[in-house]
């Protein structure tokens, strides 16, 4: 695979076809200033697709991230990430796209027209230190399929929030999920269907609906409670 380990730099990888001969991990960044990764194949890694430990902006864009044997993309520590028009398949073990708060530091990740299936949770926010803060925005993709949620913000320390708008999330286990006192999910405009358990789930956290989703044929439509808030 690509290591980045060195202060400052800016990375740009464009049409690589990365596949686990030879390495772990597909691209790993832990220094940095920048890394932008476009119409790249990241497939059948051992660990991880991409792995991105520093306080980086990244750009992902037109990228397949597929069959890893971990984490399909994983960011953290204080990253700045938009992914655009990717697919993160197939990844049957952990998440396609995981948001990790493990340390003292603010995450904020935008998720654009892409689509997210066949992995085990699809995309998770998880915070597990006080000082964590996760910000995760989902609009106009498709979280279908994945084994168990559809997209999770969970709180155990620290805070993770989601806004979601306008995605497909559909036969998941749970289509969106809020868990944990620092946990926040607002939702607007989602179609939500035939995912085995609940649509919406809340569980100790915050979970607001604009009014405007369609919730229909799941297991169950709501767990917890949901809040209708105003539009304006």
């Amino acid at each position: 695979g690509v290591t980045i380990a060195t202060a400052g730099v800016n990375v740009v990888l464009r049409g690589l076809s990365i596949n686990g001969q030879g390495g772990n991990n597909g691209i790993t960044m832990t220094a940095g200033n920048s890394l932008t990764v476009e119409n790249c194949v990241i497939s059948n890694l051992g660990q991880y697709g991409i792995l991105v430990n520093a306080a980086a902006n990244v750009n992902i864009t037109d990228t397949i991230v597929r069959r890893n044997g971990s984490n399909g993309i994983t960011l953290q520590n204080g990253v700045k990430a938009t992914i655009t028009r990717a697919v993160v398949s197939g990844n049957v073990n952990n998440p396609g796209i995981y948001l990790s708060g493990n340390t003292p530091s603010t995450s904020t990740v935008d998720i654009a027209d892409s689509t997210v299936d066949g992995n085990n949770y699809g995309i998770y926010a998880l915070s597990t230190v006080s000082t964590a803060i996760l910000k995760l925005s989902v609009r106009d993709s498709r979280i279908v399929g994945n084994s168990s949620s559809g997209v999770i913000a969970q709180s155990n320390s620290g805070a993770a929030s989601l806004t979601a708008s306008n995605n497909m999330v559909s036969n998941n286990v749970y289509g969106l999920i809020a868990s944990g006192a620092g946990a926040k999910v607002i939702s607007t405009g989602n179609t939500v269907t035939g995912n085995t358990n609940a649509g919406f789930y809340n569980n100790s956290a915050v979970f607001e609906s604009a009014g405007n989703n369609t919730v229909r044929d799941n297991g169950s439509a709501n767990g917890g409670t949901i809040t209708v808030i105003a539009t304006q």
